[in-house]
């Protein structure tokens, strides 16, 4: 993990789950009830991004999953080749 902290990295930037509160059970995606819509959002850098406002909530998740995929990708990738790196790391030294 420290490298994944050096680099300013997160452990998990995709397929994340969603806290107990969440009204949909989908991180990202919550119930406007004054506009009666979801709305589908992502934080960047500490930045909330609105993803839009959609009538079903079948197309906030699709949404927000291509969200993901724009600006977490390449995070998750990296982050996931720092993990490899590391595993290979701790097996050729126990071997």
């Amino acid at each position: 993990m420290r490298g994944i902290h050096d680099e300013g990295l997160f452990p998990k930037y995709i397929g994340r789950k969603p806290s107990r509160s969440s009204s949909t059970g989908h991180i990202g995606v919550c119930w406007r009830k004054r506009e009666q819509v979801y709305q589908a959002h992502i934080t960047v850098n500490n930045h909330l991004i609105s993803l839009g406002y959609f009538k079903n909530l079948e197309d906030a998740i699709a949404a927000r999953k291509a969200g993901e995929e724009k600006y977490f990708r390449e995070k998750q990738d990296r982050a996931d080749a720092i993990k490899r790196e590391y595993q290979k790391k701790k097996l050729q030294s126990k071997g």
